[in-house]
């Protein structure tokens, strides 16, 4: 069996040019990650697909705007857990939901779709905020899996928390340099040497 993955995560149109939580340089991203995903067999297109009532968009909290917290108060948790409110973006059967465009869905072996309760927020490719799973990790070791390479964005969250929560599950982690993208492009560096401190291999 395959022992590495490719985790393809933030190419939606609504993180793409023009989208609504555009992330600058998400676009060319495209042929770098199509040519991964001829490298290495299994790949898992990570999706976000958010009910459009769901608790992360500041149009449904009244007087509330993006980038505001909130927190979660998840069942059996001694604290509360911030989150950031977000534009609406990526709500399922959405256009802004679907794959970047030219991205080479027909390599793509697995769908993980993540965001789907409207009263949690996502937290990584893994789990969501309550650290309930999204169906990867046993996919990926039903696979056999024991090393993940990530691509994609925003390098400051989603990637990060996904590299994160990767470490902690034993997966030798890596993360492709030129093919991830920060919400703050002046960041990158900073965000790769944060990644570096938690165990993740930069390539």
């Amino acid at each position: 069996m395959a022992t590495e993955a490719l985790l393809i995560m933030g190419l939606q149109l609504d993180y793409c040019r023009g989208g609504a939580v555009e992330v600058s340089g998400a676009d060319q991203l495209v042929p770098i990650v199509n040519e991964w995903t001829e490298r290495i067999p299994l790949t898992v297109f990570v999706q976000d697909w958010y009910p459009p009532d769901h608790c992360v968009f500041a149009a449904n909290h009244l007087w509330r705007k993006p980038g505001q917290q909130l927190s979660l108060t998840a069942a059996g948790a001694t604290q509360s857990l911030p989150y950031e409110l977000m534009h609406m973006h990526c709500v399922q059967g959405s256009f802004g939901a679907e794959p970047a465009n030219g991205l080479a869905m027909g390599r793509i072996t697995q769908v993980i779709r993540r965001c789907l309760r409207p009263d949690v927020p996502g937290l990584s490719a893994f789990a969501d905020l309550d650290q309930q799973s999204t169906g990867l990790e046993a996919w990926l070791q039903q696979a056999g899996v024991t090393n993940v390479i990530l691509m994609g964005t925003p390098l400051e969250t989603l990637i990060y928390e996904t590299a994160l929560a990767a470490v902690q599950r034993g997966f030798h982690t890596c993360l492709v340099g030129e093919g991830c993208r920060a919400l703050s492009p002046d960041q990158q560096q900073q965000q790769y040497d944060r990644l570096r401190a938690i165990a993740v291999e930069i390539i």
